[in-house]
This record gives C-alpha cells, structure tokens and sequence, in this order.
C-alpha cells in the first residue's frame, strides 16, 4: 500500500472487491504458489467509499522514534513522510542508490513488522492505522474498513544519507459509507 499509495486510495475509494467472483479454475499467472485468496475482481462504486482527507496533525520525526497512532474511528489513518536526503545521499542518489528508509509497525495485536518504504511516494500519504499482514484481513478491510489496526510507528533509516528529522503529517480519511 506504500509503494504507489494516490493509486492505491483512489481504487480502495472507487472500487469493492466483487463478492460473486469465482476462480473457475484460474491460475495465477505469477506463480504456481500463489493462493486464489490474493488474487480480486474489483467492481467500480456509485459512490465514494471515503471523503477527502481531512488534516489532523503534523511533527518533526526523529529516525528511531516511536509515534503512536491516534485512534480514529469510523476512518482511516494516512500518514505523509517527507523524507530528506542529506548531501551525501544526494551525490549517492545520482551515482548508484540509496537503501531505502524501513518502518517498524506495532500492531494492537503484538505483532512487529518491518516494512520497506517506497520513500520518494511516502510523502504522498499512506494508510498507516490498518495495515494488513495477510490475504484476509486485506479483504476485511476492503469490504469492513478494517484490517488489522496498528498501534504505533517507527520510522528508520540510513543517517549517513537521509536526514534524521522526518517532517510527517497525519490526515483522517473519513468513510462515508
């Protein structure tokens, strides 16, 4: 959901996931593994799942700094990471690459997870308060709003060659329903 997060919230605003959708015996075309539980036909809404994002905060965020996420209910949670490179990832970013930033998510549940951000689009906003670990709560949250809640963030992060202050925003995205 973070690597093109605009595209990702205008499907999960404009599209269900199309219950009467039976497989038939299709295979998934990426490998032989995969499950028909990853695979969904979206069906284009009448309306709106989710208003526009509303903001309802901002920081400076320190790499290596946990921030909890406000509870929000009847919404979901974006958050906007601006994240900055300092000179000598700068001359990296021009010369070879630049690792990415990861965030570690505390979920509600205990769960610990780390995930590798897409940081050039982390500014745009991504869900950050129900991030799903599995096939079905990603179902569950196109179809309830909710997939598996998240209780705190932290953001880390090569300080060699980003910088160590995170500007981030928060926005709730209410759902209409």
């Amino acid at each position: 959901m973070t690597t093109d997060p605009l595209t990702w919230l205008e499907l999960f605003r404009w599209y269900d996931m199309d219950e009467h959708f039976a497989y038939a015996g299709f295979t998934p075309i990426t490998s032989p593994q995969d499950h028909d539980e990853d695979m969904w036909l979206l069906q284009r809404r009448h309306t709106p799942r989710f208003g526009q994002p509303l903001l309802l905060g901002e920081k400076d965020l320190h790499l290596g700094e946990r921030w909890e996420i406000p509870t929000t209910s009847g919404a979901l949670l974006l958050l906007q990471a601006d994240f900055r490179l300092r000179t000598v990832g700068s001359l990296r970013d021009v010369c070879f690459k630049n690792y990415p930033p990861e965030m570690m998510v505390e979920y509600q549940n205990g769960l610990k997870k780390n995930y590798r951000l897409v940081w050039r689009n982390a500014a745009s906003g991504f869900v950050v308060s129900d991030l799903p670990t599995d096939p079905s709560q990603m179902t569950s949250l196109w179809r309830e709003g909710v997939g598996s809640p998240v209780k705190a963030i932290t953001l880390y992060a090569n300080e060699k060659r980003f910088k160590s202050v995170v500007p981030i925003r928060w926005l709730k995205v209410p759902f209409i329903h």
